[in-house]
């Protein structure tokens, strides 16, 4: 059994659901409207507590307990082991005095605060409350103390600083960041450990260990804090004896080298092998992969398309408004569907940079476009402009690391002839 608390003080009324997975397992999800709601309940769980569910129905928490035959001993201990979650992103300012001078622990979840807003909260003097513990979307399921949170940041902001004062363009500093971290060793946790010692920043920044959620999230928290447009992709494995895969995806608009598409980075897969490794120092394989040869290159790998990203969305999105359009659907329900599609292909474009009519907009036309923007290879001297900025190699490094990558690979012959003539004029 596992149950999920949380405190939205935007609920009218205290909420349950419980499902029961395909395994038998019962996930239950609780919201209670108010920290004193949830307290109250915490110290005298009582049977005769009415909730709503989700279609807003009254019903007891004795008579949920009996449809589903869970033990009440059983639900009580459980719950009485998790701490409620506050989502600080829509958390009314009025209720954070409460939540500061709470007696019972919480967790405040940070991820949709921006980084200028968690560190506000983070330096405000009433928040270190020993009550209160704190998660992120880089902790992947560690709670954090207001200290070890503190620390964390302080890292992250020490390395991300250093990258600013060497001005580098977005792409160099998103080659400077992959290539800082592929030099971690790949290490699962052990058996007898949490999960989030090789995934949490906290505990990768601290241990050896270090797995492919672990590499992403450190990639994508310096980005965050440098507004580089980087996101975690989760692609989940095909069958249950495998596991599933996590990397980082990108919009990128680089001025400096005229580079504007959406891009993959696999840290994971380029690291170091063993201590005695040098090879990953002239790899670069998985450095901003077109989308088109990501995607084809993880279904070679058994894993499965992607939808927890805005590119992958967007072509999810149009495949579902297709089969709207297929089954005559009414005209009220293709247009909805058809502006959600387009308010997702605005945020890409912002993102990019991109100008467009959005009242005339026609999502054919754009998905071809977006199509095209995930399918870019970079031209090979940029390529290696961006590398030397960033390591200056020598001239046989830098042909071997060019052309180790997928724009090489899948570049024409001609544009590697002339890429190697140019270098045999050095």
């Amino acid at each position: 059994m596992k149950i999920s608390v949380y405190i939205d003080y935007n609920l009218d009324n205290d909420l349950i659901n419980i499902d029961k997975t395909q395994y038998g397992k019962y996930l239950i999800l609780i919201k209670f409207k108010s920290l004193e709601n949830y307290i109250n309940f915490r110290r005298h769980i009582s049977l005769k507590k009415v909730f709503v569910d989700l279609l807003d129905v009254p019903k007891s928490l004795d008579s949920l307990l009996k449809k589903f035959k869970i033990k009440q001993e059983i639900f009580k201990k459980v719950f009485l082991k998790n701490k409620a979650k506050i989502n600080v992103k829509f958390c009314p300012k009025e209720n954070l005095e409460e939540i500061y001078n709470t007696k019972t622990p919480i967790i405040l979840n940070l991820q949709d605060l921006t980084f200028e807003e968690k560190i506000e909260l983070l330096t405000e003097p009433k928040i270190d409350n020993p009550n209160i513990f704190f998660e992120d979307e880089y902790t992947s399921g560690e709670y954090l103390t207001h200290k070890d949170m503190i620390e964390m940041y302080e890292q992250i902001l020490y390395m991300s600083n250093e990258i600013k004062k060497k001005n580098y363009s977005p792409v160099e500093a998103l080659y400077f960041i992959y290539s800082q971290i592929k030099e971690r060793i790949y290490k699962k946790e052990k058996k007898r450990d949490k999960k989030f010692k090789s995934r949490s920043l906290n505990q990768i920044m601290k241990n050896d260990e270090i797995v492919c959620v672990g590499y992403s999230n450190f990639i994508n928290a310096i980005s965050d804090i440098l507004k580089l447009n980087v996101s975690t992709i989760y692609w989940n494995p095909t069958s249950d004896k495998q596991n599933g895969h996590q990397e980082n995806i990108v919009a990128i608009n680089d001025e400096k080298y005229n580079i504007r598409g959406a891009f993959a980075i696999d840290a994971t897969w380029d690291s170091k092998k063993n201590s005695s490794d040098d090879s990953h120092k002239t790899n670069i394989r998985h450095f901003l992969m077109p989308l088109s040869i990501d995607e084809k290159e993880k279904k070679l790998h058994n894993l499965e398309y992607p939808q927890d990203n805005l590119y992958f969305n967007i072509l999810s999105s149009y495949i579902r408004l297709n089969k709207i359009r297929q089954y005559s659907a009414p005209l009220i329900i293709i247009e909805n569907e058809t502006k959600t599609l387009i308010n997702k292909i605005k945020r890409l474009y912002e993102m990019l940079g991109i100008n467009a009519d959005y009242e005339n907009m026609k999502v054919d036309d754009e998905i071809n476009k977006i199509k095209r923007l995930g399918n870019q290879l970079i031209p090979l001297q940029t390529l290696e402009n961006i590398i030397y900025t960033v390591e200056q190699k020598s001239e046989e490094d830098l042909e071997k690391t060019v052309s180790s990558s997928y724009h090489y690979l899948f570049a024409s012959d001609i544009k590697k002839l002339i890429y190697i003539l140019r270098r045999e004029k050095k």
